[in-house]
């Protein structure tokens, strides 16, 4: 009963550090990623306004 208990505490402990270095993870990548610029964000859009010119 009790070892058993402190396993489910071990386990659940290890999952939330697996899931704040996840978390950490793509919070990272969110920042390295550079802005869109709106020609970017709707290249369809800019690629028919190309057409028309």
């Amino acid at each position: 009963g009790r070892s058993l208990g402190q396993s489910i505490r071990e386990f659940k402990r290890g999952a939330q550090e697996i899931r704040e270095e996840l978390e950490k993870s793509v919070d990272v990548r969110e920042e390295l990623k550079p802005k869109p610029t709106p020609a970017e964000a709707a290249p369809e859009k800019a690629a028919q306004a190309e057409d028309k010119a």
